[in-house]
C-alpha cells in the first residue's frame, strides 16, 4: 500500500514527466518509488533517460545527476529520522559510485542504526580501499563509523576496518575507545581472534602503550602468560616519565608472577619499590588521582613478595596521603547536600552500607553471604552497593540482594556512588574490596559516610578515609597498630566466620590419577601470585622425605615456564618427577571443594596464605601445614586453625614448615587425630558459627557508632 505523501509525490513526477523529459522528474519519481519499497519500479524509472541518452559521455553526465540527487534525498531522509529511506537511496548510490568514502562511511552508520551490520558488507564496500585513496577525510564521520564498525571486528576484515586508523587524526581517542569496548559483555576481544584484533593495531602503532598494556592483561585469559611478560616488558620499556614507569613496573610483576617467573620479579623488585618511595617522597607535578591510583595498586603486590608489614603498610599509608590531596584539587568545592532519602530513615535503626565489587560467586562473596542471612533486620538496615556487578546474577541475588533494605548495581562513578550513599543516609558503611577495586576506594576516600570500615577483602588499604579496620587477636601481630593508619578493630575471637561450605561431586580420584590407594597425597591449589620459588622447593622436600607421597598441584601459571621451574626445584630437592601431578582447574566451587578431599595433607603458601581454601580445608576436616608469618597475609591460616582448636601444622620458619609437612605424612594416626578434630570443632568453634559471630559484628558497629557521636 502507498503512503499518501508518496502516492501524490508519485502522481506529480508522472505528470511533470508527461509535460516535460528532464531527467530530474525521473530520479525524484524513482526516489519515490524507492521511499515507498517499490525498488523495481525505481529501477526502471531511474534506467528510462540512462537508456536513451544520445551517446557515453551524456549517459555519465546523467548518472552523476542522478547520484548527486540521490545523495541530497538520503540526507534530507536522514534529517527526518527516516534512516531506512536514507539507507535505500545510498545503497543505489553505492552502485553508481563505489569509492565515494562519505557514502561508505554513511552507509556504515545506517546499517547499523536500521539492522545490523555484518563484516561482509565491510569488505563488499572495499573500506580501505576508499580511504587510502581519498585526500580529505571528514574525521567526525570516520570517527562515528569506527566506533560502528567494532562490534563486527573479526580477522576476516581485521585490516578493512583497521586501516583507516592510520588516517585519522584521532586514532588515540578511537582505539581507546575501542579498547574500553573490548571489556564489554559479548564483545569478542577476550579470544583469540579478538586478540588477534589488537595485535594487528599493534603493528599499525607499535608504539602504543594501551594497546601493550590492554595485551598483556588479556594474553592470560587465552594462557598465553609469557606473551603477557613479553608485552609487559615492552610496555615497561616504552615509557617515558617515572609515573608512566610504575605503571610499567606493574603491569611486568604482574605478568611475571602469573607466569611463575619468580627468579625475573626477585631481579625487578628492588627497581620498582625505590621508583615508588621516590614518588612518594617528591611527587612529579603532574601527579593526579588516575596516577595516585596506580601507585595505590602498586602497594598490592609486596605482600606476595616478601613479609614486611611495617614497610608496605609505610607505603600504603603515605599513597593513601597523596590521594586525599590530589582528590581534594581535583574535586574542587565540597558534595552538594543529599537529596530527598529514596528510603525513610526508621529512628533508633543503624544503617549499614556494604560496598564492593566481590559479593557475588567469589571468595569475598562466599565468605561474607553470612551477615546478610543474620542481620538483625529490627536494629539494623542493610543497603548494598554492588560495584561492576552484572545485574543477573543469581548468587547475589540469593546472598544479598534478596536480604538487603536496598540492593544497587553500580557505575565506575565514584562521585555518583558516594552521592547516592549520603542520599541513603547510611551510617556506617564497610568495604569488603580494599585496594583491589580502585572504584571501591575511591568511594571511600570521598568519605561517604560518617564511619567508614574495611573488612575481609585483603588487608587494610591506607586510604586516609577510613576509620577502622577489622581483626582479631591473631590475624594481626600485637605491635601492628604502629603501622596501621586506620585504627585496629579487633573482635575477640575472630575476624571471620561461615556456617560451613556447599560441596559438589569429586571429578578427580586416585585411580584416574595413576595414584595408589594407599599413597600420601599432598595438594597445593593456590594462584600463582602467592607461590614463589622457595614455597615451592619446601612442599617438595617435604614429599621427598615421605615415602609414597605425591604432590597435587592445581593453579594457573604457564605452562613452560612452570614445567621448567617445578622440574628444576625438582631436581634440587632430589624428588622424582613422577610424584608430582598438575590438575586442571575445576568448573565451580562446589567441584573444587570436591575433589580437595582427595587430599591427605593440604600445603599453605607463604608469605601469602590463602584465606578460603584454608577455611575449606578445614571444614572438610583435612590436616593443613602453615606458618606464621608477621603481616595479614601471613598469618590467616594461622589465625584460622587457632581458631579451629588446632595447633599441629602450625610452623613457625621453613625449617618448621618442613617438619610438620613430614610429620603429618608419616603418622597416619596423627592426621587421623587432627581430621576428628576439626569434624568435632564444626560444632563448637566460633570459626563455624556465623549467627554469633554476626552478633559481634553488630555489637562493633554499634560501638563504633557510639564513639562517632561522643
Amino acid at each position: 500500500m502507498i503512503a499518501p505523501s508518496i502516492s501524490k509525490q508519485i502522481s506529480r513526477y508522472k505528470a511533470a514527466i508527461a509535460k516535460s523529459d528532464l531527467a530530474s522528474n525521473y530520479w525524484w519519481l524513482g526516489i519515490s518509488y524507492a521511499l515507498n519499497n517499490n525498488l523495481a519500479e525505481a529501477d526502471a524509472t531511474w534506467f528510462t533517460p540512462l537508456a536513451n541518452a544520445a551517446d557515453e559521455e551524456t549517459a555519465a553526465q546523467l548518472a552523476a545527476d542522478l547520484g548527486n540527487t540521490l545523495l541530497i534525498a538520503a540526507q534530507q531522509q536522514t534529517e527526518l529520522r527516516n534512516y531506512r529511506g536514507a539507507l535505500i537511496l545510498r545503497e543505489y548510490f553505492q552502485q553508481l559510485n563505489s569509492t565515494c568514502l562519505e557514502n561508505i562511511l554513511q552507509l556504515v552508520l545506517l546499517t547499523d542504526c536500521c539492522t545490523q551490520l555484518h563484516p561482509e558488507q565491510i569488505l563488499e564496500w572495499q573500506l580501505a580501499e576508499a580511504i587510502a585513496e581519498e585526500e580529505e577525510i571528514n574525521q567526525l564521520l570516520l570517527a562515528a563509523a569506527f566506533s560502528k564498525m567494532l562490534g563486527v571486528i573479526c580477522t576476516k576484515n581485521i585490516s578493512q576496518v583497521l586501516n583507516c586508523l592510520q588516517y585519522s587524526d584521532r586514532a588515540d581517542e578511537l582505539l581507546s575507545t575501542m579498547l574500553v569496548r573490548a571489556f564489554g559483555p559479548g564483545f569478542p576481544f577476550l579470544t583469540d581472534p579478538g586478540i588477534s584484533v589488537a595485535e594487528y593495531c599493534l603493528e599499525l602503532f607499535p608504539q602504543h602503550l594501551s594497546l601493550m598494556h590492554f595485551l598483556s592483561v588479556t594474553y592470560p585469559r587465552v594462557n598465553r602468560y609469557a606473551d603477557s611478560a613479553k608485552m609487559a616488558q615492552r610496555y615497561y620499556k616504552g615509557c617515558v616519565t617515572n609515573l608512566e614507569k610504575v605503571r610499567g613496573y606493574y603491569l611486568w610483576t604482574r605478568a611475571l608472577l602469573e607466569a611463575s617467573d619468580f627468579e625475573q620479579v626477585a631481579a625487578i623488585m628492588p627497581a620498582y619499590r625505590s621508583l615508588v618511595d621516590q614518588i612518594l617522597q617528591d611527587p612529579p607535578p603532574e601527579m593526579n588521582l588516575e596516577n595516585c591510583k596506580s601507585i595505590i595498586s602498586t602497594t598490592g603486590f609486596f605482600p606476595y613478595l616478601q613479609d614486611s608489614p611495617a614497610e608496605n603498610h609505610d607505603y600504603q599509608n603515605r599513597a593513601g596521603q597523596l590521594y586525599q590531596a590530589c582528590l581534594k584539587v581535583e574535586a574542587g568545592s565540597p558534595p552538594p547536600c543529599p537529596a530527598e532519602p529514596k528510603h525513610q530513615k526508621k529512628p533508633g535503626i543503624l544503617r549499614i552500607g556494604y560496598i564492593g565489587g566481590t559479593l557475588r560467586s567469589h571468595s569475598v562473596g562466599w565468605l561474607s553471604r553470612w551477615l546478610w542471612q543474620y542481620h538483625n533486620q529490627e536494629k539494623f538496615e542493610i543497603f548494598t552497593y554492588n560495584v561492576n556487578t552484572p545485574e543477573r546474577n543469581v548468587f547475589n541475588a540469593q546472598w544479598f540482594a534478596s536480604k538487603s533494605t536496598a540492593n544497587y548495581y553500580l557505575n565506575n562513578d565514584s562521585a555518583e556512588i558516594a552521592a547516592l550513599i549520603r542520599q541513603d543516609q547510611i551510617d556506617i558503611l564497610i568495604d569488603v574490596d580494599s585496594i583491589t577495586s580502585s572504584i571501591t576506594y575511591e568511594v571511600m576516600a570521598r568519605r561517604a559516610a560518617p564511619v567508614q570500615v574495611t573488612w575481609l577483602g585483603w588487608d587494610a588499604s591506607g586510604c586516609a578515609e577510613i576509620d577502622y579496620y577489622i581483626a582479631d587477636p591473631q590475624v594481626l601481630p600485637a605491635d601492628a597498630q604502629s603501622y596501621y593508619s586506620e585504627k585496629i578493630w579487633r573482635l575477640p575471637q575472630t575476624y571471620l566466620a561461615v556456617d560451613g561450605f556447599e560441596v559438589g561431586i569429586a571429578t578427580i580420584s586416585r585411580s584416574s590419577l595413576n595414584i595408589p590407594s594407599d599413597a600420601v597425597i599432598y595438594f597445593s591449589a593456590q594462584k600463582g601470585y602467592k607461590l614463589n620459588a622457595t614455597n615451592i622447593l619446601a612442599q617438595m622436600q617435604i614429599v621427598q622425605q615421605v615415602p609414597n607421597s605425591y604432590l597435587l598441584v592445581k593453579t594457573r601459571m604457564d605452562e613452560d615456564t612452570a614445567l621448567r621451574l617445578y622440574r628444576s626445584l625438582a631436581a634440587e630437592a632430589g624428588l622424582e618427577w613422577s610424584r608430582i601431578r598438575f590438575l586442571d582447574e575445576d568448573p565451580n566451587e562446589e567441584t573444587h571443594r570436591a575433589n580437595l578431599q582427595i587430599a591427605d595433607v593440604v600445603l599453605d603458601t607463604f608469605p601469602y596464605n590463602g584465606a578460603t581454601t584454608t577455611l575449606e580445608t578445614l571444614w572438610l576436616g583435612i590436616p593443613m601445614v602453615t606458618t606464621i608469618g608477621k603481616q595479614f597475609a601471613a598469618r590467616n591460616s594461622y589465625a584460622f586453625m587457632t581458631c579451629a582448636g588446632i595447633t599441629e601444622g602450625i610452623g613457625d620458619s621453613i625449617a618448621g614448615y618442613i617438619e610438620w609437612g613430614v610429620k603429618l605424612g608419616k603418622d597416619q594416626n596423627l592426621r587421623q587425630q587432627v581430621s576428628t578434630k576439626l569434624l568435632a570443632a564444626r560444632w563448637t568453634s566460633p570459626l563455624w558459627n556465623a549467627h554469633d559471630f554476626t552478633l559481634e559484628m553488630e555489637k562493633a558497629y554499634e560501638q563504633m557508632w557510639q564513639i562517632y557521636q561522643t
